[in-house]
């Protein structure tokens, strides 16, 4: 690999690529070897593989017996089905479980089960079980809590539920505990011993597959007739909470994204078709229109008032109600934004004014007057500006309300286990967690986590790195190419967009648009292109100058015109 520093802080890193398996990829599949490297890099180096990835289809998924106890669960829940006992579907209030519990409370409803739901208040109540909700549930005469993406670590509250004759089916994707909840059933990809292939299932991603069990189970029973639902149809939900939640767009994750982002496309469902509205998206509907528009408004409810609000507009059927609280939701997301901003900018006052840059390499803060459903969002801001291991507190009454955030180098959920001895509970993922802490334990859980950082972490992880697949020319990028590259979407963690690297362009315009955007005409010699790099419009490039760039190549469209171009990633004068 070589590497280079370029002018906006990243380290340029040029994959080194297996020639052989470049070559026979390419030649086997009749692609470009520009997208045969891409392949490769992602660790597609079979021809197999390769067709399985350009064209995921729902058949290739792993079968759900292979999840941790799947079967057992699908029984009990079958059987309380066919019994119609009271089942409650209790999910987190964040997309993913929003989305997850949407879809089981749906699924059952249409086999005719004798279903509610629950979402704990993230204010009031919470992240996962509590007891007082499940006191709350037995009042309602709750027989069966099946949770989604919450439960692993809830012990008490589980044998709680035991001592009050409910059942407990755990749902979930975080981490297990050393000991975990004596459940009727866990079904978790990452229980130990599991032998389910693929481990990063978002809540959502194991929700839909316990309900593929329950279906399997029922059908053989012959309880399941014609007219019951097509697993397919759910997988709208599933891709809207895979994305939001930020895990591996890769196996099973990337099948139900690719799928699901179809169905978002041209759904007909009144509440994802007033979504799309409200968060301005007129045509296909992309990883990025879900990650940064439709999810955030669906979270909004959550983060400042009710998460049901959310929930109840994606099972929405009637139009003129959907409409309703899709722009409830919209006017919540703006209230979240201007709630967003203004921690913010007193976050960042502490920072200027003291030395935790200099002195720390990660950041840990608390404050009395911070907004706890805006923690997550703010800390992973800081992330991006910093790029640190970033912890916020939001405290009340003697209890903090942490929520952290991680760099690719540094597993935030190991670390809060080193550092348990200072929390009152704690869950999460690599990239991100949440924990409770007492207000006089906040100051010794800093240092120790610090301790944690260091001792971890190397000087090199705190520098940004930029992956390039393969250095092209411009005489690579065709219609054919751009073709193929579509087949590798949908992009985000675990495949990320490619990234291609040209060296010493002249540039032959230069301009910005709305002084935040860089308005380019490059040259290598012998064609030249459009260029454009967003929020690159302060850069200090004049036309002498060449530059290396990383780059995406796309089609860009305007007034009826289409415009090949590199969308610039970043840039080196030299």
């Amino acid at each position: 690999m070589s590497l280079e520093l370029s002018c906006l802080d990243k380290v340029w890193i040029l994959k080194d690529s297996d020639i052989e398996a470049v070559r026979l990829l390419s030649e086997k599949l009749d692609i470009s070897p520009v997208t045969a490297t891409v392949l490769v890099n992602r660790g597609v180096k079979n021809v197999s593989e390769a067709e399985a990835f350009l064209n995921p289809s729902l058949s290739s998924i792993s079968a759900p017996d292979l999840l941790p106890h799947a079967a057992m669960a699908a029984e009990i829940v079958g059987e309380a089905v066919v019994n119609k006992k009271r089942i409650v579907i209790y999910g987190d209030y964040d997309v993913d479980g929003i989305t997850g519990t949407a879809l089981l409370f749906s699924f059952l409803k249409n086999i005719a089960g004798d279903v509610a739901f629950y979402i704990p208040n993230r204010l009031k109540e919470g992240y996962g079980l509590n007891q007082d909700a499940i006191k709350h549930l037995k009042s309602q005469s709750a027989e069966l809590i099946v949770t989604v993406d919450c439960g692993i670590s809830n012990l008490n509250e589980v044998a709680l539920a035991a001592q009050l004759g409910i059942q407990v089916i755990i749902t979930d994707h975080h981490e297990p505990p050393p000991e975990l909840p004596s459940a009727s059933a866990i079904v978790n990809p990452k229980l130990k011993n599991s032998r389910f292939p693929f481990r990063e299932l978002s809540g959502v991603g194991v929700a839909f597959y316990l309900a593929v069990a329950v279906r399997k189970y029922l059908r053989e029973r012959g309880y399941i007739r014609e007219g019951f639902p097509k697993m397919k149809d759910y997988l709208d939900l599933v891709a809207i909470g895979t994305i939001c939640d930020v895990v591996p767009l890769l196996g099973e994750n990337r099948i139900f994204s690719r799928i699901g982002l179809e169905l978002l496309s041209n759904s007909r469902r009144p509440g994802i078709i007033a979504l799309k509205k409200v968060s301005n998206i007129n045509n296909e509907v992309t990883c990025s229109d879900v990650a940064f528009r439709m999810g955030p408004r669906i979270n909004a409810g959550g983060r400042v008032s009710s998460p049901e609000t959310g929930f109840k507009l994606l099972l929405e059927d009637d139009m003129a109600k959907a409409e309703e609280l899709a722009e409830a939701l919209n006017s919540e997301n703006l209230k979240r934004q201007s709630l967003e901003e203004k921690m913010l900018a007193n976050v960042q006052n502490i920072i200027d004014s003291g030395d935790i840059l200099k002195e720390k390499k990660s950041i840990v803060l608390s404050s009395e007057e911070w907004h706890p459903g805006i923690m997550g969002i703010v800390a992973s801001r800081l992330v991006d500006r910093y790029f640190r291991p970033v912890a916020l507190i939001s405290v009340q009454d003697g209890i903090g309300r942490g929520s952290a955030r991680s760099i690719p180098a540094f597993n935030i959920n190991e670390a809060l286990e080193e550092c348990r001895g200072f929390l009152e509970g704690f869950g999460g993922h690599r990239y991100a967690a949440g924990f409770r802490i007492k207000k006089e334990m906040i100051a010794p859980f800093s240092e120790a986590f610090e301790k944690t950082v260091l001792s971890r972490l190397s000087e090199t992880d705190f520098f940004q790195k930029q992956y390039v697949d393969r250095e092209i020319t411009m005489k690579d990028i065709d219609e054919k190419l751009l073709k193929e590259l579509q087949q590798l979407k949908p992009f985000g963690m675990g495949n990320r967009e490619p990234t291609f690297l040209m060296r010493s362009l002249n540039i032959l315009s230069l301009r910005t648009a709305g002084n935040k955007h860089l308005m380019l005409k490059l040259s290598d010699g012998r064609t030249d292109m459009d260029a454009v790099g967003f929020r690159m419009g302060d850069l200090n490039l004049s036309m002498k100058n060449h530059i290396h760039a990383l780059f995406y190549p796309e089609i860009h469209e305007w007034n009826g015109n289409r415009i090949l171009r590199m969308r610039l990633e970043d840039i080196k004068a030299v």
